[in-house]
Order: structure tokens, then C-alpha cells, then sequence
């Protein structure tokens, strides 16, 4: 059950859990503080949840919870345009609060970041919702207002999407119909499919393996160790490392602290191995 004294008790336990995601995301450097929960009223939203911004949504089980980032935070520009390293970095904040910002006993099961035109149209309370104010404080900075609500209900993309343009060019793509004479209730159907075949793909598990370091040593070295041994490597502590799915190298990056745990802050996906061209 989606309860925010529940969630009071787990932010006021690891504070630097909500901060530290935020910070690696937005590159802005900062603290949060959360405030008294207080009844969700649909009709009279606190101040502050209206127009543009970030909404975090994190689903246990059955009931999800939300965070809502307005874009007056501030929030930088690239939100509305991110390229690949950006909308990843996205995705990637919603993971880390989905276990950082986890009530003792939940699991997520599904965590998702949108950038929405309307917050409000974004976050739909479902029952008896709560909201918590989280003020956030950058350096040097007025304290900005985001807000954990739960539990709320989960609108469909299209709905949390920025708003189409106004006038024909809005109904244009309905009127035309689909270059390929398919109905459009026929496109929402196969669309609905092949996003439910992406959620299936999606809770396949793989194991990943961050690679610190490696070195090759004789099998005399190896049988020497004993407790208290002392393994040096030439890697430098500032190179990036690499992270391996299923074995296969997938990206590398900056190891970070997260919290009382490690962390990978990826700086390159899909990493090529360089080779030297043969000179002769």
C-alpha cells in the first residue's frame, strides 16, 4: 500500500537517494527537503503543479506514485528536444528513484520518466491521494518546488504528451489517414500490441557485470594470494569502466557513489573497440 508517511520515513532515512539521481541527471547540484504529506484535492492542487515539466511515475504492484518535477525548478532546456544521452539519462533517473525513493517491503515493478506540456493533466490522483512537497535547494539558488503524489493513476502517453499543435494541422494526420490505407483504430491496435510485446522483452533478466579492472598474472601469483593480499592494477582510478550484459560489452562510465551503494554513471553507449591500421 502507497502510503507518504511511508514515504517520509524512507526519503528522511537517505535524503542524498532523491538528490544525488537528480544532480547526475540535470547536472544541478543541490539538496531536497521534504515537507509535511498532506490530502491530494483534484480541485484546489497545490501551487506549483501546473504547466510543463518532469513526472517520474513508479508503479508497486498494483498502485503507482508519482513525482513531478515542474520545469521552473529550474529544469534545463534540453527536456523538451534530449537527444539519445539525454532521454537515457531520463529513463535512468527514473530507475535509481525506483529503488532509492522504494518503500521497505515495495518493489517496483515499472518506473518511467515523460516530459509533459500540463503536470496537472499528468498526475491523476486515484482514491485518497497524498501529496509531499519536496523543496529543492541549488547552490546558490531560491528553493524550487517538486512534489511526491501517490497513489495516482497513470494517464496513456498521448495524454501526458506535449499538447499537438492547434487548428487543421492538429487533426491532419486523422483526416489523411495512414500512407499504407490501414485505419487509424487499426494503427492503435497494432501500436497497443507491439508496446505490450516491448513490456514482455523488457522483464527478460540479463546479468550485467561492471569490469573495474584486469590483468594477466602467472598461476604462482594466483596461488600465493591469501587474506590480506594486496592486488595492484595500471588502470587508473579515473578512466571510465566497463559494464558487460549477457557478456557482451554494452557501454562504460564514471564510477559514482549512490547513496551507501555503487553506482555507474554511463558516458558512452555501445562502445567500438579502436584498432591500430597496419603500416606496412
Amino acid at each position: 500500500m502507497i502510503d507518504a508517511n511511508t514515504f517520509l520515513a524512507t526519503f528522511e532515512a537517505t535524503p542524498e537517494g532523491c538528490a544525488e539521481p537528480f544532480t547526475q541527471c540535470f547536472d544541478t547540484p543541490g539538496v531536497f527537503a521534504a515537507e509535511e504529506a498532506a490530502a491530494f484535492d483534484a480541485d484546489a492542487k497545490p501551487s506549483g503543479l501546473e504547466g510543463p515539466g518532469v513526472v517520474v511515475y513508479l508503479t508497486f504492484g498494483e498502485q503507482a506514485a508519482a513525482v513531478a518535477v515542474p520545469e521552473t525548478l529550474p529544469l534545463p532546456d534540453w527536456i523538451h528536444s534530449p537527444d539519445d544521452s539525454q532521454a537515457a539519462r531520463l529513463q535512468t533517473l527514473a530507475m535509481e528513484w525506483s529503488l532509492t525513493l522504494a518503500p521497505e517491503g515495495l518493489e517496483a515493478t515499472e518506473f518511467e520518466t515523460r516530459v509533459v506540456a500540463d503536470i496537472a493533466a499528468a498526475v491523476i490522483p486515484d482514491g485518497e491521494a497524498q501529496y509531499v512537497p519536496l523543496k529543492f535547494r541549488p547552490e546558490g539558488e531560491d528553493d524550487g518546488p517538486a512534489f511526491w503524489i501517490g497513489p495516482v493513476t497513470i494517464p496513456a502517453p498521448e495524454a501526458a504528451a506535449d499538447a499537438p499543435p492547434s487548428g487543421d494541422a492538429a487533426t491532419a494526420p486523422t483526416d489523411a489517414g495512414a500512407a499504407d490505407g490501414s485505419t487509424a483504430e487499426e494503427d492503435a491496435a497494432w501500436d497497443a500490441e507491439r508496446r505490450r510485446r516491448i513490456r514482455r522483452l523488457q522483464q527478460v533478466p540479463v546479468q550485467i557485470v561492471v569490469e573495474l579492472a584486469r590483468k594477466k598474472v602467472d598461476l604462482e601469483s594466483i596461488l600465493s594470494l591469501s587474506q590480506g593480499s594486496l592486488v595492484t592494477f595500471s588502470k587508473s582510478c579515473e578512466e571510465p569502466v566497463d559494464l558487460y550484459v549477457n557478456n557482451y560489452r554494452y557501454c562504460r562510465g564514471e564510477a559514482v557513489k549512490i547513496g551507501e551503494n555503487f553506482g555507474l554513471k554511463v558516458t558512452e553507449v555501445g562502445v567500438v573497440e579502436a584498432r591500430e591500421k597496419r603500416v606496412f
